[in-house]
C-alpha cells in the first residue's frame, strides 16, 4: 500500500498565557494509524503534514512531531488542517496556540 505525504513548511507557534485546553490531547499517531519518526529540535514549532489527502496541524514536542486531537460525543475530533479552531496546548512546561485551520 502506498502512501502520499506532504509536509509544509515550520512555522513558530504562539505562545500563550492562556489556560490549556482540557480536553485536547497529543498523541505521535493519528487516526489513520500514521506514525512520522522524523524528530524535531524547536519546542512549539508547527507544520502541516497531508497523508493521504488529509491535512493535519502538528506540534513539535519533547523532540518528536504530535498529532492533537479532542473526543466528543459525535467521535474523535483531529486537529486538521479545515476545521477553523485554534486549541490550547502545553508542550514542554509552555502553553502554546495551535491552529486547526
Amino acid at each position: 500500500m502506498s502512501m502520499d505525504i506532504e509536509i509544509s513548511s515550520t512555522v513558530q507557534a504562539e505562545k500563550t498565557d492562556l489556560p490549556v485546553d482540557p480536553d485536547v490531547y497529543s498523541t505521535v499517531t493519528n487516526d489513520q494509524d500514521v506514525t512520522i519518526k522524523d524528530s524535531c529540535s524547536s519546542n512549539g514549532s508547527l507544520r502541516r503534514i497531508t497523508i493521504n489527502g488529509q491535512c493535519y496541524a502538528q506540534m513539535c514536542c519533547g523532540g518528536q512531531w504530535m498529532y492533537f486531537y479532542k473526543d466528543t460525543p459525535n467521535g474523535r475530533l483531529w486537529c486538521t488542517c479545515n476545521l477553523g479552531q485554534s486549541w490550547t496546548v502545553n508542550c514542554a512546561g509552555n502553553n502554546w496556540i495551535i491552529n486547526c485551520r
